[in-house]
């Protein structure tokens, strides 16, 4: 353990630990020593942002760095309920009130955009090609493990019905995804 000394002037109104000295050994006037007041912190090490709290200095906390002006909000932090918190999609503070709001769920794909959900058209499209191409995909795999059952005498546990659902699921997407572009121009 070491005797740390910072100056009590900073750490009170800035919130950091500016160290005056270190010291093996205790320091019996520390304030004639260095001409100032001091915090003296007894430890192996001690935090730069700190924060005097019942007789003891501590490591700050974002909300304590952020009210002493050592932490600047990133995009998506509020101070809520005296803490920093950050704000997913679909949330805010309004009237000290922590809001939430569901993201629709139709299948199609929204931005979260001054405190509303808004369509995203070019997302939306991607996202349902995405799908389209997926129902193709098992369409042939279907198809293929069908026809070599057939031309070698196994058994397969598709049917012809299971082939058909998913040709009117491809149906229904291609209309959507047509629908989505002739509105977009």
């Amino acid at each position: 353990m070491r005797y740390f000394y910072i100056d009590k002037e900073i750490a009170d109104n800035k919130g950091l630990s500016e160290i005056l000295g270190v010291f093996d050994e205790k320091i019996l006037n520390p304030h004639d020593f260095f001409k100032r007041e001091v915090y003296e912190v007894v430890d192996d090490n001690i935090p730069y942002y700190i924060i005097y709290d019942n007789g003891k200095i501590r490591e700050a906390t974002k909300y304590e760095r952020y009210l002493k002006g050592n932490y600047i909000l990133l995009d998506r932090e509020v101070i809520y309920n005296g803490e920093i918190v950050f704000l997913d999609d679909g949330q805010y503070v309004e009237n000290g009130e922590l809001i939430t709001i569901d993201c629709p769920t139709d299948g199609n794909m929204y931005d979260w955009k001054d405190k509303k959900w808004i369509f995203n058209l070019e997302k939306t499209i991607e996202k349902k090609e995405n799908e389209l191409l997926e129902i193709r995909t098992q369409m042939k795999n279907i198809i293929d493990e069908i026809e070599y059952s057939k031309n070698y005498g196994l058994y397969t546990t598709y049917s012809l019905n299971d082939l058909e659902e998913l040709k009117n699921k491809e149906l229904k997407l291609s209309m959507e995804i047509a629908m989505l572009i002739n509105n977009q121009k």
